[in-house]
């Protein structure tokens, strides 16, 4: 068994200097659990406790000071990398949520330039189909040339051949 170093004068005068160390808040047992040992209580040596185990019980104090204020940390660091993972978790739903929003208008605005490419090449289609202004000025020119507006039509064709057809019929009877 090996025991800690006996203190020398000036570092128990040091240690009376400064006062007791701080004490840590309780919390249950030693471990967090069910057990509790009080060894930071202030009773009187018992009887054949030497200095050295005196000084043995004060390093046990220390050490499970220690150990409870690095339990206490451990918790604080276990809430925060909780709190950590909670606030990832949702911030990764969200730019899931917009990712998958996003995708959602790029399909559409894709959907929307192939409706409008076809309605483009169907516009060259007819475009392509219809008549050149060389064309309509050449229409014109016969248009001009023949002047439709003094055509009869079939109908009236037709009237002017009754017309004669029963001048000639009532004039040869």
């Amino acid at each position: 068994m090996v025991f800690a170093q006996q203190p020398n004068q000036e570092q128990v005068d040091l240690a009376n200097a400064m006062g007791p160390p701080p004490q840590a808040p309780k919390k249950k047992g030693l471990f967090g659990g069910g057990i509790s040992f009080d060894l930071s209580s202030h009773k009187k040596p018992l009887e054949g406790q030497t200095g050295e185990t005196n000084a043995l019980s004060q390093e046990v104090n220390a050490i499970s000071r220690r150990l409870r204020m690095l339990e206490d940390r451990t918790q604080n660091m276990r809430d925060k990398m909780q709190i950590l993972d909670q606030n990832m978790l949702e911030n990764n739903k969200k730019l899931l949520a917009e990712v998958k929003t996003n995708n959602d208008d790029i399909r559409e605005i894709k959907q929307n330039m192939s409706e409008i490419q076809n309605k483009i090449l169907l516009l060259i289609k007819e475009l392509r189909l219809s008549a050149k202004k060389e064309d309509v000025d050449v229409m014109m020119k016969y248009t001009e040339l023949w002047q439709p507006q003094n055509f009869v039509t079939r109908e009236q064709v037709e009237k002017i051949a009754r017309e004669i057809f029963e001048e000639y019929t009532h004039q040869n009877m």
